[in-house]
């Protein structure tokens, strides 16, 4: 049942039973049981095969191909997309335009500068810099209409409301705080509160202190053997039941200390807060950066560079980050994790297992 016939240089076919071949010049035709490619070389190319696998190629702009399970397509320079249907998963991209990508319970939908986003717990969607708005399953909302107006609730009953540069209110079921620009200022946290009148009268306490500030006369707090005293320019305060100590030369030192903590400032410049119980301490030299130690790591800021290195535990553990162009980390020995821009082009490294980071989004190690 086989076959060939040649006709130099135009035509070539040949075969058998379930097999054949046909070409025209550039073109060709191939077919067995249940699969077939054709094209027109260089330009065409189009297949689909037994096991599901199938191309369609209109070189050098359109590119398709895929399987059972999964499908890609590109059509430079703008278009690029892709199925998963194991997963439900989808990726459309037109650039700079339009972007959707999600799975069965989770969709992303971005149009310029909008966005929408939908998963099982609920729904975001906004118009940046200006609109932006969310809701939850569990009640939670935030609504934003920058820069003027920001209100937003979570479950657990904290809200907020502010309408700028005016006024601010936020809060929670056992806390609040308020202010009125630029009079008023108020909080609650239980049977505790604090009021000011600016620029005149403050006053805060609960049941069993009080204390007021009539401006710039007079500041009078007492409980017990503790006492305040406040002038003009020198603050001094011992608690003699906690042991705490502060101290204040306005405006330039400011110290308050505990038994297991203490904060020094050098305004505006120079802030530390130490935390002996905690091995911790942050020092800050405004504006340009703070060093924050820990028991498990350091990490360092100088401008737009940041340093972490890890301790004790994790004595292999390092990342340095130059906002916005790079970050590269490592969290042992066989790790390594590097990326551009904030998370657009990167690259992650476990032992032999790696997954790239593209447009923000990674993809699964192999």
């Amino acid at each position: 049942g086989a076959y060939h016939d040649v006709v130099v240089p135009l035509f070539a076919r040949w075969g058998e039973r379930d097999r054949h071949r046909t070409m025209v010049l550039s073109g060709y035709y191939a077919r067995d049981a249940a699969a077939y490619d054709l094209g027109l070389a260089p330009l065409f190319f189009h297949g689909r095969h037994t096991d599901g696998s199938h191309y369609t190629h209109l070189a050098p702009l359109i590119w398709h191909w895929g399987d059972r399970n999964e499908e890609r397509t590109l059509a430079l320079p703008l278009y690029f997309g892709g199925r998963d249907r194991r997963r439900g998963a989808y990726h459309d991209v037109v650039m700079p335009l339009f972007a959707r990508w999600g799975e069965r319970d989770r969709h992303r939908t971005m149009v310029l500068s909008g966005y929408y986003a939908r998963d099982a717990t609920g729904y975001d969607v906004g118009l940046a810099p200006l609109f932006f708005h969310g809701r939850r399953s569990d009640g939670s909302q935030y609504t934003h209409l920058a820069p003027l107006f920001w209100h937003g609730r979570r479950a657990d009953g904290s809200h907020y409301t502010h309408l700028a540069p005016l006024v601010w209110h936020w809060g929670s079921r056992n806390e609040e705080g308020t202010v009125v620009v630029p009079f008023y200022v108020g909080f609650r946290s239980d049977d505790r509160y604090r009021r000011a009148v600016t620029p005149l009268f403050y006053q805060w306490g609960d049941r069993r202190v009080r204390k007021s500030l009539l401006f710039p006369i007079a500041y009078l707090a007492r409980e017990g053997a503790s006492s305040l005293f406040l002038s003009p320019l020198v603050v001094a305060h011992f608690d003699a039941v906690e042991q705490t100590q502060r101290m204040v030369v306005f405006p330039l030192y400011w110290r308050f200390a505990t038994r297991d903590s203490s904060v020094n400032v050098g305004f505006p410049l120079w802030w530390d807060f130490r935390y002996r119980r905690r091995g911790s301490r942050l020092s800050i030299l405004f504006p340009l950066g703070f060093r924050y130690d820990r028991r498990d790591e350091t990490t360092t800021m100088f401008l737009n560079v940041v340093y972490t290195r890890g301790k004790e535990g994790f004595p292999d553990a390092w990342s340095f980050h130059l906002f916005p162009l790079f970050d590269l980390a490592s969290y042992n020995r066989d790790h390594f994790k590097w990326q551009v821009l904030m998370g657009m082009v990167g690259r992650e490294r476990q032992g032999r297992q790696a997954r790239w980071r593209i447009v923000y989004v990674w993809t699964d190690p192999s």
